[in-house]
């Protein structure tokens, strides 16, 4: 979650193929490099860890390419093998740990990956009209909506996590976990005017965290309390994949 994944990068290609139809090939290349017999989608570039980050978008590919058999796998692995805190959202982390063992390191949660396991679970439901994959989703929604989502002067947020980035002087935010096409699939399954709320905040925040003549967004902003001004930290890598991820779906939305 802290760091750049190079799965993003496969993950963009996927996005930007469906201006121009789904090229299956990706997704044989995809299953073959990523996802194991057993449903496991792998950070082959971070220690073969899985995070909720690829389980999202493994689940998502699946279903946009209407692998089912895939999708099922992977949701299945999900369930067996990924713990649910005691709020109700996806602990981020699974993988070796210190003592040779493999199993939950982080039990935090990373918001993208829910947020992107939940649409997944939506769309799967569109195409199946399968009710216990929208029960699943609308579990979720909720979980994401009551413990990483806070309203600052009027304006909602979405926190990367539901720990440690809500900070006495300021808030650490990641501009491309706002997904405005996922809060809008949310708004139809969710009476809560939160998500279309969001969405129109979150102008401020993407205008606000650009930088530069290019105004590309860093990968993490912090929001100064006081002064009520985005800036970003100068001991971490400014861009990366979330600066193109957060530039297509911000130029998207507008």
């Amino acid at each position: 979650m802290m760091q750049i994944k190079q799965i993003g990068l496969v993950f963009f290609i996927f996005l930007f193929s469906e201006l121009y139809g789904l090229n299956h090939d990706y997704w044989t290349q995809f299953k073959k490099n990523f996802i194991t017999a057993e449903g496991r989608v792998i950070d082959r570039f971070n220690k073969n860890i899985t995070h909720t980050e690829s389980i999202g978008y493994g689940l998502f590919f699946a279903v946009s390419y209407g692998d089912f058999k895939t999708f099922q796998l992977i949701k299945d692995w999900l369930k067996t093998n990924i713990e649910i805190n005691k709020n109700n959202l996806y602990g981020w982390k699974w993988g070796k740990r210190e003592n040779g063992s493999w199993g939950m390191l982080d039990l935090n949660n990373a918001t993208d990956g829910d947020m992107w396991i939940a649409y997944s679970l939506l769309i799967a439901y569109e195409k199946l009209n399968d009710p216990t994959y929208l029960s699943e989703a609308r579990n979720l929604i909720r979980a994401i909506k009551e413990h990483t989502i806070i309203k600052i002067n009027g304006k909602f947020l979405l926190l990367p996590a539901q720990f440690g980035f809500n900070k006495n002087e300021y808030i650490k935010l990641n501009p491309s976990y706002n997904i405005p096409f996922i809060f809008d699939k949310f708004a139809l399954y969710d009476s809560d005017k939160v998500w279309k709320a969001i969405n129109f905040d979150n102008i401020d925040m993407f205008k606000g965290s650009a930088l530069g003549n290019l105004q590309i967004h860093p990968d993490w902003i912090k929001l100064d309390l006081n002064s009520q001004k985005y800036n970003y930290f100068e001991n971490e890598s400014i861009f990366g994949f979330d600066s193109i991820r957060t530039d297509t779906q911000f130029r998207k939305k507008i």
